[in-house]
Protein backbone atom coordinates (compact mmCIF):
# COMPACT_ATOMS: atom_id res chain seq x y z
CA UNK A 1 0.00 0.00 0.00
CA UNK A 2 3.04 2.41 0.23
CA UNK A 3 3.43 2.42 -3.64
CA UNK A 4 -0.04 4.20 -4.01
CA UNK A 5 1.33 6.72 -1.31
CA UNK A 6 4.61 7.07 -2.80
CA UNK A 7 4.47 5.60 -6.29
CA UNK A 8 8.09 7.31 -7.03
CA UNK A 9 9.57 4.36 -5.48
CA UNK A 10 8.70 2.68 -8.58
CA UNK A 11 11.97 4.57 -10.10
CA UNK A 12 14.25 3.81 -8.19
CA UNK A 13 13.08 -0.15 -8.60
CA UNK A 14 13.17 0.99 -12.64
CA UNK A 15 16.26 2.71 -12.21
CA UNK A 16 18.03 -0.52 -10.79
CA UNK A 17 16.48 -3.31 -13.57
CA UNK A 18 17.44 -0.73 -16.56
CA UNK A 19 20.74 -0.75 -14.70
CA UNK A 20 21.08 -4.35 -14.85
CA UNK A 21 19.98 -5.08 -18.24
CA UNK A 22 22.15 -2.40 -19.23
CA UNK A 23 25.20 -4.61 -17.93
CA UNK A 24 23.78 -7.63 -20.49
CA UNK A 25 24.20 -4.97 -23.36
CA UNK A 26 26.37 -6.00 -26.32
CA UNK A 27 28.42 -2.55 -26.99
CA UNK A 28 26.68 -2.07 -30.40
CA UNK A 29 26.43 1.65 -31.67
CA UNK A 30 23.68 3.34 -33.26
CA UNK A 31 22.25 6.67 -35.10
CA UNK A 32 20.34 8.69 -34.24
CA UNK A 33 18.57 11.59 -37.13
CA UNK A 34 17.61 14.42 -35.77
CA UNK A 35 16.55 17.30 -38.79
CA UNK A 36 20.01 17.28 -40.54
CA UNK A 37 21.96 15.98 -37.74
CA UNK A 38 23.54 12.42 -37.12
CA UNK A 39 23.96 11.96 -33.63
CA UNK A 40 26.13 8.28 -33.12
CA UNK A 41 25.64 6.52 -29.49
CA UNK A 42 26.60 3.85 -27.52
CA UNK A 43 23.30 1.63 -27.50
CA UNK A 44 24.10 1.44 -23.75
CA UNK A 45 23.98 5.11 -23.54
CA UNK A 46 20.35 5.12 -24.67
CA UNK A 47 19.55 2.58 -21.53
CA UNK A 48 22.05 4.78 -18.69
CA UNK A 49 20.23 8.10 -19.58
CA UNK A 50 16.68 7.08 -18.30
CA UNK A 51 18.33 4.95 -15.47
CA UNK A 52 20.00 8.61 -14.49
CA UNK A 53 16.95 10.60 -14.81
CA UNK A 54 14.40 8.69 -12.77
CA UNK A 55 17.44 8.09 -10.10
CA UNK A 56 17.47 12.08 -9.86
CA UNK A 57 13.73 11.75 -10.20
CA UNK A 58 13.29 9.38 -7.22
CA UNK A 59 15.63 11.95 -5.45
CA UNK A 60 13.65 14.78 -6.11
CA UNK A 61 10.35 12.97 -4.75
CA UNK A 62 11.99 11.99 -2.11
CA UNK A 63 13.01 15.43 -0.91
CA UNK A 64 9.91 17.45 -2.12
CA UNK A 65 6.94 14.75 -1.29
CA UNK A 66 5.19 16.89 1.24
CA UNK A 67 5.13 19.93 -0.83
CA UNK A 68 3.42 18.31 -3.95
CA UNK A 69 0.24 19.35 -4.82
CA UNK A 70 -1.68 15.76 -6.48
CA UNK A 71 -0.50 12.18 -5.95
CA UNK A 72 -2.49 11.47 -9.76
CA UNK A 73 -0.41 13.93 -11.37
CA UNK A 74 2.54 12.13 -9.47
CA UNK A 75 1.58 9.10 -11.21
CA UNK A 76 0.84 10.70 -14.22
CA UNK A 77 4.24 12.18 -14.44
CA UNK A 78 6.07 8.55 -13.03
CA UNK A 79 4.21 6.44 -15.53
CA UNK A 80 5.28 8.67 -18.64
CA UNK A 81 8.75 8.18 -17.05
CA UNK A 82 8.46 4.85 -16.98
CA UNK A 83 7.41 4.92 -20.95
CA UNK A 84 10.36 6.74 -21.89
CA UNK A 85 12.24 3.43 -20.97
CA UNK A 86 10.26 0.98 -23.12
CA UNK A 87 10.52 2.85 -25.99
CA UNK A 88 14.47 3.02 -25.50
CA UNK A 89 15.05 -0.73 -24.00
CA UNK A 90 12.76 -2.78 -26.04
CA UNK A 91 13.71 -1.66 -29.19
CA UNK A 92 16.79 -0.88 -29.19
CA UNK A 93 17.49 -4.89 -27.62
CA UNK A 94 15.55 -6.65 -30.12
CA UNK A 95 16.50 -4.58 -33.13
CA UNK A 96 20.24 -5.04 -32.36
CA UNK A 97 20.26 -8.26 -30.71
CA UNK A 98 21.42 -10.07 -33.49
CA UNK A 99 23.48 -7.18 -34.97
CA UNK A 100 27.25 -7.05 -35.55
CA UNK A 101 29.34 -5.10 -33.62
CA UNK A 102 28.53 -1.96 -35.38
CA UNK A 103 24.96 -1.43 -37.37
CA UNK A 104 25.95 -0.81 -40.58
CA UNK A 105 23.23 -0.42 -43.31
CA UNK A 106 23.58 -1.73 -47.14
CA UNK A 107 22.44 0.44 -49.47
CA UNK A 108 21.05 -1.69 -51.70
CA UNK A 109 17.45 -2.04 -52.84
CA UNK A 110 16.63 -5.20 -51.68
CA UNK A 111 17.67 -3.66 -47.86
CA UNK A 112 15.42 -0.68 -47.50
CA UNK A 113 13.05 -2.87 -45.53
CA UNK A 114 15.89 -3.17 -42.85
CA UNK A 115 16.26 0.48 -43.35
CA UNK A 116 11.77 1.41 -42.63
CA UNK A 117 13.24 -0.47 -38.72
CA UNK A 118 15.97 1.65 -38.40
CA UNK A 119 13.96 5.02 -39.32
CA UNK A 120 11.35 3.72 -36.79
CA UNK A 121 14.04 3.07 -34.14
CA UNK A 122 15.28 6.77 -34.36
CA UNK A 123 11.83 7.92 -33.94
CA UNK A 124 11.20 6.18 -31.20
CA UNK A 125 14.03 7.11 -29.18
CA UNK A 126 13.28 11.09 -30.67
CA UNK A 127 9.99 10.27 -29.24
CA UNK A 128 10.67 9.01 -25.92
CA UNK A 129 12.73 11.71 -25.24
CA UNK A 130 10.22 14.78 -25.96
CA UNK A 131 8.05 12.66 -23.32
CA UNK A 132 10.73 12.58 -20.98
CA UNK A 133 11.05 16.57 -21.50
CA UNK A 134 7.33 16.80 -21.48
CA UNK A 135 6.55 14.91 -18.02
CA UNK A 136 9.70 16.69 -16.54
CA UNK A 137 6.70 19.69 -16.57
CA UNK A 138 4.25 17.43 -15.48
CA UNK A 139 6.42 17.66 -12.14
CA UNK A 140 7.49 21.11 -11.94
CA UNK A 141 3.85 21.96 -12.27
CA UNK A 142 3.17 19.96 -9.94
CA UNK A 143 5.28 21.41 -7.54
CA UNK A 144 4.71 24.96 -7.81
CA UNK A 145 0.76 24.43 -7.16
CA UNK A 146 1.59 22.56 -4.33
CA UNK A 147 4.00 25.27 -3.38
CA UNK A 148 1.02 28.01 -4.04
CA UNK A 149 -1.15 26.67 -1.91
CA UNK A 150 1.18 25.83 1.02
CA UNK A 151 1.66 29.24 0.94
CA UNK A 152 -1.62 30.31 0.34
CA UNK A 153 -2.75 28.40 3.31
CA UNK A 154 -0.10 29.87 5.46
CA UNK A 155 -1.55 33.34 4.66
CA UNK A 156 -5.06 32.65 5.69
CA UNK A 157 -3.73 30.95 9.08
Amino acid sequence: MKIKRNPFHLLLLNAFFLFFVSLFIPNKEIDIHFHDTYFILPIKYLIWFPTLVQFAFWIFYLTTKQYLFSNLLSWIHILLLLSTSLFTLFPTYFLFHFASKSITIPWTFAALKNLRSYQIHSDLVSLSFFVLIGCSLIYITNLIIGLLKGINRMKTN
